[in-house]
């Protein structure tokens, strides 16, 4: 069945007329790909929907093709560009200056601080779960991944609350994101991609705006990314890189 990302979208906002969402639902019982492309689209929609209203209600004129729409007019153009940005192919808005399109598809590390861009406290401070559905789902993206990153190592890093794991995509490969609120309850975020790049060591950078500190080590590129104190995201990225090194 040919489901647009933009159509998955809408049905996970339900914005789709009944007769095609029932239809898509029926689809995605008997197509597991279709169920992939889906998770992959998953989030935490009424934030990033609240986030693409500030968009528009403060973009220039024009920035989207015409003058800025009024929201009820908006949302089948937001449902595409959250399905367009969630692949990591396409960048959008402003944010102070630091939010603007990427020039550096090539580089994954570019395609998250957009996205990264997007969240508030707001994003993740309601996730409350359960244990047992945080091991499930963290579970679920590493198989997606290849690599398993144990709960022990996510869910105990110093000075961050983790909330939630989620698969998200970037140029045909899996990119998977671990989302954490600070003590301050800020957002950062862990993410991980499979890469043929060489191994290299953590080191600290500023992406957006944002800090950051990456690495490679065998077949596998990791960021740790935050609009936090860029001491914490490069001890943050120093203990991971030594526990998933030891394969803890």
């Amino acid at each position: 069945m040919d489901v647009s990302n933009e159509e998955l979208v809408g049905y996970l906002d339900g914005e789709l007329a009944a007769e095609r969402s029932e239809t898509i639902r029926i689809a995605l019982e008997a197509d597991p790909a279709l169920r992939t492309r889906l998770d992959a689209l998953k989030m935490d929609t009424p934030a990033v929907r609240a986030a693409f209203d500030d968009l528009l209600n403060h973009a220039p004129a024009g920035t989207f093709g015409e003058a800025t729409p009024a929201p009820s007019r908006a949302i089948g153009r937001r449902s595409a560009l959250i399905a367009a940005s969630l692949l990591g192919a396409v960048a959008l808005g402003f944010a102070a200056g630091r939010f603007s399109p990427s020039t550096e598809t090539e580089d994954w590390r570019m395609a998250v601080a957009e996205y990264q861009l997007l969240y508030r406290s707001d994003t993740l401070s309601h996730l409350v779960r359960q244990p047992g559905e945080l091991e499930r789902e963290r579970a679920r993206v590493v198989a997606k991944l290849g690599l398993d990153i144990p709960g022990s190592t996510l869910m105990n890093l110093e000075g961050l609350s983790y909330r939630r794991a989620q698969l998200l995509g970037f140029e045909d490969v899996p990119l998977v994101q671990f989302a954490y609120l600070d003590d301050d309850e800020q957002p950062l975020a862990f993410c991980v991609v499979p890469t043929t790049a060489a191994d290299r060591q953590v080191e600290s950078q500023n992406l957006k705006g944002l800090a950051a500190a990456s690495w490679v080590s065998q077949g596998y590129a990791f960021l740790v990314i935050g609009d936090i104190a860029p001491d914490h995201v490069r001890r943050t990225a120093d203990t991971l890189a030594g526990a998933i090194g030891k394969g803890a």
